[in-house]
C-alpha cells in the first residue's frame, strides 16, 4: 500500500530539475515525501523482528544499521522537502547508507541470488534488491544536491 506513492515520489524527484524549485515544498511534494520514511519504517520494524535470523548474528546488525542510515536519510530529504535547509546531514545520512547498503544488503543479494544456502536470513532477494535501488537512487540525489552547489551550513 506504501508503496504506490512512495514510487510517485520517487518518479517525481528524478524528474525533478534541482536547479528549480518545482517539486519542492508543494503539498504534493511534503505528502509524497512521507511514504519513503514510513516504508523505511516499516522496513526497519521488519528487520528488528524477524524471527528467523539469530539475534547475535553480525549479519543481523549490519542489515539493522543499513535500515536506520536509509531511514535517517529518507527524514532528512522529507525535512528538506518541507523546506528546511539540511543538505549537509542529507549528504551526510546519504554517504553513510550508502556505505552500508554496500556492506549488508548488496552481499546478502549476491549470495541470496547465486548460493541460496548461505544466505543468512530467511528474506527474499527482492528486499536485498530494492535497498541496492534505493543506494543508488540515495548517490544520485547526493550527486544532484553537490552539483546543484546547494550545499549550506545551517543546522536542524
Amino acid at each position: 500500500m506504501l508503496s504506490i506513492p512512495a514510487a510517485f515520489y520517487f518518479l517525481k524527484t528524478a524528474a525533478a530539475n534541482p536547479r528549480r524549485r518545482n517539486f519542492t515544498g508543494t503539498q504534493a511534494g511534503i505528502f509524497l515525501s512521507c511514504f519513503p520514511v514510513f516504508i523505511a519504517y516499516a522496513r526497519l520494524l521488519a528487520c528488528f523482528f524477524n524471527m528467523n535470523s539469530r539475534l547475535n548474528s553480525s549479519g543481523h546488525v549490519y542489515e539493522l544499521m543499513c535500515q536506520v542510515a536509509i531511514t535517517l536519510y529518507f527524514t532528512t530529504e522529507a525535512l528538506m522537502f518541507i523546506g528546511k535547509k539540511v543538505s549537509v546531514p542529507v549528504i551526510a545520512y546519504g554517504a553513510i547508507a550508502v556505505i552500508l547498503i554496500s556492506l549488508s544488503s548488496f552481499i546478502n543479494l549476491i549470495f541470496s541470488a547465486f548460493w541460496p544456502q548461505l544466505s543468512q536470513f530467511g528474506e527474499p532477494v527482492l528486499y536485498y534488491a530494492i535497498d541496492c535501488a534505493l543506494g543508488i537512487f540515495i548517490l544520485a540525489r547526493i550527486y544532484s544536491v553537490v552539483k546543484a552547489g546547494k550545499m549550506c551550513k545551517e543546522k536542524l
